[in-house]
């Protein structure tokens, strides 16, 4: 959880935080959701004790109040309104300067009244190669960790998500999402400067998670997917995207400095080292959607994002080198389903055969009506009489799962 800190300006932990925070919680429609909004009402953001929010907040303050006469969520390039909708107040080229305010733009790309933006990443071309594989996001409730500026989660917006929740720490990219928020706020996305550490434990309220890019900065990689998973609903899914090096299961790079001239990389596991992690962090059915090797088609320096980018990380001798002899860098996309619930009821149904002494202890499936998959129903036959005050301590437990299991809780909390 992260600690108050007594000089962050007011204004701008309500501008960054305290409206997107009610912004998102008047949206949620499941308990769950409510439940998360209520307790991130206790957070301060250390991520606001930034020593350039009153830059951001000028920049935002500056921006136009024109409406766009169309949006395009599902296009490339993300589309906000057309150079006729400024409608002389401004040109398309003093508009064009306010957005260059924010730079870097390394998440997109995007259109602004007619203002094209050349961001570093070329998002699109990843999202063109997730989108199919994983499950269709209508009327999902969406977790996207390490949103950056929003390009992604205004995408799983267009895709018919429900509500989109993103969380990053980086206050630059924050600020970028406000401005685009300013033109797109009947949209059901909000971002929020925490982390994960800043989440109730088990909130459960989320349909899908995305952590793109996230998973390599992490000190423990097992702690982010357990906090992964417990973000999701049962039978919920993770779209996990990070980088990995080839090689066999149990094996991972740990770069000592830098990585393609990335700081803080703890971690770049083989695919098979990854997929293992993964399933010992309580997911199933997991698979690999995708590996590709980071292109400068996909990553590189723009007018936009005018510093150092993919090709200057490369080996200028060997572009299958880092600069500092790693593996140049390629990226995976990993589907799973989380299956912690199922975790947990096979670990009780253990527990319960060794307290009752108990020949048999199965499990089979509730009611075909819970859309998750779960709840199972647990059935243990008891061959001790003797242990009748365990039996009837664990029978007790039992029935609670039951009756869980037939209750409309667990469909009113998804």
């Amino acid at each position: 959880m992260s600690l108050a800190i007594p000089n962050i300006d007011p204004a701008a932990l309500a501008r960054f935080y305290t409206a997107q925070r009610e912004r998102f919680g008047a949206r949620a429609d499941s308990k769950g959701l409510v439940a998360l909004a209520k307790a991130l009402a206790s957070v301060t953001p250390s991520a606001l004790n930034h020593g350039d929010i009153g830059r951001w907040t000028q920049a935002l303050d500056a921006l136009p109040a024109v409406q766009p006469s169309r949006v395009e969520l599902n296009s490339a390039r993300l589309v906000i309104g057309d150079e006729r909708d400024l409608d002389g107040s401004l040109s398309a080229l003093e508009f064009r300067a306010h957005l260059e305010a924010f730079i870097p733009w390394r998440k997109g790309p995007f259109e602004l009244f007619g203002v094209g933006i050349d961001t570093e990443w070329r998002c699109d071309l990843k999202w063109a190669r997730l989108e199919s594989a994983i499950s269709p996001l209508a009327d999902r409730r969406v977790l996207d960790v390490g949103s950056g500026n929003g390009y992604y989660a205004y995408r799983m917006a267009g895709a018919g998500a429900k509500q989109v929740l993103g969380i990053d720490p980086h206050v630059p990219y924050v600020a970028q999402f406000l401005l685009l928020q300013q033109y797109l706020a009947e949209v059901a996305v909000d971002i929020l400067p925490i982390t994960l550490d800043d989440f109730p434990e088990r909130c459960g309220a989320f349909d899908t998670a995305f952590s793109m890019g996230v998973l390599y900065h992490r000190r423990s990689p097992i702690d982010h997917l357990l906090q992964l998973r417990d973000c999701l609903r049962v039978g919920g899914e993770l779209v996990l995207e990070t980088l990995y090096v080839e090689g066999d299961e149990g094996y991972s790079l740990i770069p000592q400095g830098s990585y393609a001239r990335m700081r803080g990389i703890w971690f770049v596991p083989t695919v098979a080292t990854l997929t293992a992690w993964i399933s010992k962090a309580g997911f199933d059915n997991v698979r690999v959607v995708d590996e590709s090797v980071t292109t400068p088609d996909e990553q590189r320096a723009t007018s936009w994002m005018p510093y150092e980018s993919l090709s200057d990380s490369l080996d200028p001798n060997d572009s299958s080198l880092s600069v500092e002899g790693h593996p140049a860098p390629r990226r995976v996309v990993i589907v799973a389903t989380n299956s912690s619930r199922l975790s947990d009821c096979l670990s009780l149904c253990a527990r319960s055969r060794r307290a009752m002494n108990t020949e048999s202890c199965s499990m089979s499936r509730g009611p075909t009506s819970m859309r998750s998959g779960m709840p199972f129903l647990i059935h243990c036959q008891a061959l001790s009489p003797p242990r009748m005050s365990r039996l009837s301590t664990v029978t007790t437990t039992l029935r609670s799962w039951n009756r869980w299991a037939e209750s409309s809780f667990w469909s009113d909390w998804q």
